[in-house]
């Protein structure tokens, strides 16, 4: 075995073959079957490795185009009243299948979204609906002037590229609240490591698990992470790309 695999060594250098780990490779799929996982030893593997990340439209027509390809319902919101976000749009309708709710009404100002943060959640949406997801209600996705909790530096959600998911309802007509269903919230731990979830606290957990091994989102902020987001996921997005940043 071993003489066999120094050949395939000498071969591939020979060949120019690239035989180093790829930087974009999926992370394993998590499971949640045992108990919950060591908090001063355990760091999240897409800490570590480079999740790909969604390709994002490259231009405000590209990405219009896209959502109009797809049939997504929105209107796009003048520069002025949305200060900070690229490409202001606010969805008028579900997206992929996807239903979209939060704010006071429809029409507040923190259903504003930037384009390729809709681009994403279409995107995202048919793994939404494997999971028997037809609708997100979130608490915000634009809040002008936000700040990362504990410094001066601009939120994602200044710019209308985070969202706040708090509620998901699934077909049957049931909701699954962060809040209430993701019981499992050891702080610093390892939120796709091993856990002994139960159903509705293993939907949550896959769904945000998933996204990041999908690379849909570059920052995914969970209930393990401190009590700002007990009761919320907080998905945003990087279009310049880079790694993944999970607690």
């Amino acid at each position: 075995m071993r003489v066999v695999l120094v050949l395939f060594v000498i071969v591939g250098l020979a060949y120019g073959l690239d035989l180093s780990p790829k930087s974009g490779a999926r992370l394993p799929a998590a499971t949640h079957t045992s108990g919950a996982v060591n908090a001063d030893t355990v760091q999240h593997a897409a800490t570590h490795a480079e999740a790909r990340p969604v390709r994002l439209p490259q231009t405000a027509a590209a990405c219009a185009a896209s959502l109009k390809q797809a049939g997504v319902e929105y209107r796009e919101i003048a520069a002025a009243a949305a200060d900070g976000i690229s490409w202001p749009i606010r969805l008028t309708g579900p997206i992929g299948g996807i239903r979209i709710e939060g704010g006071a009404t429809p029409e507040a100002d923190t259903n504003y979204l930037d384009c390729r943060l809709a681009a994403t959640l279409l995107a995202w949406a048919p793994s939404l609906r494997a999971r028997g997801i037809v609708a997100i209600e979130h608490y915000s996705m634009y809040r002008p002037l936000s700040r990362v909790n504990g410094s001066d530096k601009p939120s994602g959600h200044a710019a209308g590229r985070a969202i706040d998911v708090g509620r998901v309802e699934l077909e049957d007509g049931r909701m699954l609240s962060v809040l209430t269903d993701w019981k499992n919230r050891k702080a610093n731990a390892d939120p796709c490591a091993e856990w002994r979830d139960d159903d509705a606290g293993r939907l949550l957990r896959d769904l945000a698990c998933d996204a990041a091994e999908r690379g849909y989102f570059q920052v995914i902020v969970t209930p393990h992470h401190n009590a700002a987001h007990a009761n919320h996921l907080h998905l945003e997005i990087d279009p310049a790309g880079g790694s993944l940043w999970m607690r």
